[in-house]
């Protein structure tokens, strides 16, 4: 037995091994793309070829103008928030005229400022609308703008 043990020699084992099993421990060949037929470019013709150039540029022009446009209605929208911001923040909540004035007086200023209320609020619901309408083209634009540039990609 001691023989047999001083007999190994894990050097020798581990050489025989790698000889042995040498197809597992290779580096494989390197990939050589070989072109199907249909795969050339010769095959495209120049007329497509300016085609889609053309397509591009015109996607990139379609591109620009539409950023330009969501620029201009972004700064609208930021214009309409902040009169709307005004308009609510505003204060028409004074109540000392109904602990110093005279009935009759207090009601001919209610009336004034009846109708004047009735003007903000329609001014108010005025902007809203042109709130939501330029926040629905700009949501739209971006959209737009979106599938154009994935579609140049």
């Amino acid at each position: 037995m001691e023989k047999i043990i001083t007999g190994l020699d894990s050097r020798l084992d581990k050489k025989m091994f790698l000889e042995k099993n040498e197809a597992a421990f290779m580096i494989p060949k390197k990939f050589e793309y070989m072109p199907v037929r249909r795969d050339e470019t010769e095959l495209v013709q120049k007329a497509v070829v300016e085609e889609l150039k053309s397509r591009k540029l015109k996607l990139a022009e379609r591109i620009n103008s539409l950023r330009v446009e969501s620029e201009e209605i972004w700064k609208s929208l930021e214009a309409a928030e902040k009169s709307l911001n005004d308009m609510v923040s505003s204060a028409d909540y004074d109540t000392t005229r109904y602990f110093v004035e005279e009935e009759s007086v207090r009601a001919e200023r209610a009336e004034r400022e009846g109708l004047a209320l009735g003007e903000r609020r329609e001014q108010r619901q005025e902007t809203e609308q042109f709130y939501l309408h330029k926040f629905r083209e700009y949501i739209l634009n971006s959209n737009r703008l979106a599938r154009l540039q994935v579609s140049t990609i």
